[in-house]
Formats: structure tokens, sequence, C-alpha cells
């Protein structure tokens, strides 16, 4: 079993989502660096076809990773994601290369992710809040009760 697979099982997923999305972040600046030039030589001798293959899986997988860190989130908190059948929240990535298709988040279905998983946050934290007042309140109540009936 990887090593990486049994670690990250004990980590927080928003801290296992951030490395690897680092870490796909981190593979795209290499194969960039790694460019092949743009020649006929390079095309005939088929480097151009693997770069954009592997540009292509990088990209689909740093997509995916970010779709499903905000389906993740959304999880937690309880609240529904946008339509699935809605194309403009919603796009299919196909890789002709590998043949995998995966269905990602377009910017506009980000955006509105985003808003939903924020509104939800601060609906939480005001009902946190609510009860932390309450509570404050009461135990002041009581110490004051406290000190006036020792005297």
């Amino acid at each position: 079993m990887d090593l990486w697979k049994s670690v990250s099982r004990c980590l927080p997923a928003s801290l296992v989502f951030k490395i690897a999305l680092r870490r796909c972040r981190r593979a795209e600046e290499q194969l960039h660096k790694t460019a092949p030039p743009n020649t006929r030589a390079a095309e005939s001798s088929g480097a151009i076809y693997e770069y954009m293959r592997e540009s292509l899986d990088l990209f689909q997988e740093r997509r995916s990773l970010i779709s499903n860190n905000y389906r993740r989130m959304a999880d937690v908190l309880n609240v529904p994601m946008p339509d699935f059948e809605d194309e403009k929240m919603w796009e299919r990535i196909e890789n002709d290369y590998t043949g995998r298709t995966s269905r990602t988040l377009t910017v506009a279905g980000e955006l509105a992710t985003i808003a939903i998983i924020r509104e939800a946050q601060k609906h939480r934290r005001e009902v946190r809040a609510f009860w932390l007042t309450w509570f404050t309140s009461l135990g002041g109540i009581l110490i004051g009760i406290i000190s006036v009936w020792k005297k």
C-alpha cells in the first residue's frame, strides 16, 4: 500500500486537497518547463502529442480536484450543489488521448457553489453567536446572583 494513501486517511480533507492541488500545480509547472519546441521534428517524433496529452491529463485532474473539494464542502454543510444537468454550471471534460471523461464545475458553477457555501457558513456562524451570547449572559446573571446572595 502506498504510504501517502495511508497517511492521507488520517489528515483533514482540506489539507489533503491542498497537498494534492499543490502537487498537480507543480507537475504542470515542470511540464511547462520541459515543453518541446513547436517544430516539425518535434511533431513528427510525437513529443508535442505527448506534451499535449500530459497537459490535458493534468488540467483534467486539477479541475476534478477543485470540483470534488467544493462537493465535499457542500456535503459537510448539507447544502445542495448546482443542478448537475445545467450546462452553465457543469462542463464535461473529455480526454481524447486516454478516453477518460469527467464532469467538473464551470467558472459560473464554482461561483454559485461558493456563494451557497458561504451563505451556509454565515448561517452557522450566526447561530453559534446567538447561543454563545445567551450562555455568556446566563453566566453573568448567575455570577451576579451568587455575589449578591453571599452578602
